[in-house]
């Protein structure tokens, strides 16, 4: 009698340590899959950050591109504008060369004859330019954020480790209760 104790026991404990090596071999396989997981995770945001990198880079120049396009367009306007003033200041300077030759001429004769023509030619033209010019716009740096990078998102429901049997045959047995059942190496029960 207390050797089928002890047997029980033995059988329990057996059935226990089965028990324990199975869970063992599960959570094994759960933490190489999720290694695996893991992996392809870091693999997944590595090659997006490169994709966002790409992306921000090619929009950087597009911008870059603009405002040196701006700049051309302005500094055109500007210079026609420059030209157009350097132009009157020329003539100006001009015309005020001839009042102080014709103040400090000498020759009377000429004077009178002088003084009627130019009266005449006097007007200086005021020069036409732009009221306002374009002006290089400013950069207006946004945020980065979760939302347009990317976030991590956990699975809906974590995996179970569980064993689950398909009853494939039945037998009957003298045993009015089985409490444990553990696949033996060969993978029968």
């Amino acid at each position: 009698m207390k050797i089928d104790r002890l047997k029980e026991r033995q059988n329990k404990i057996q059935m226990e340590e089965r028990k324990a090596v199975t869970k063992k071999e599960q959570l094994v396989k759960h933490k190489n899959a999720e290694n695996v997981k893991y992996s392809k995770v870091i693999q997944d945001i590595l090659n997006h950050g490169k994709v966002l990198k790409s992306a921000i880079d090619k929009y950087i120049k597009e911008l870059k591109d603009e405002v040196d396009e701006n700049l051309k367009t302005i500094f055109k306007s500007i210079d026609t504008d420059l030209s157009t003033v350097s132009k009157s200041i020329k003539y100006s300077n001009e015309k005020k060369n001839e009042v102080e030759d014709l103040i400090k001429t000498t020759d009377i004769a000429n004077f009178f004859s002088d003084v009627k023509r130019m009266e005449k030619s006097m007007e200086v033209p005021v020069p036409k330019t732009q009221s306002s010019y374009n002006s290089i716009p400013k950069f207006i740096p946004e945020e980065i954020t979760q939302s347009n990078i990317g976030v991590l998102q956990s699975e809906e429901s974590p995996e179970e480790l569980s064993v689950t049997f398909n009853i494939i045959q039945e037998y009957q047995t003298e045993f009015t209760v089985i409490s444990d059942i553990i696949p033996c190496i060969d993978k029968s029960i």
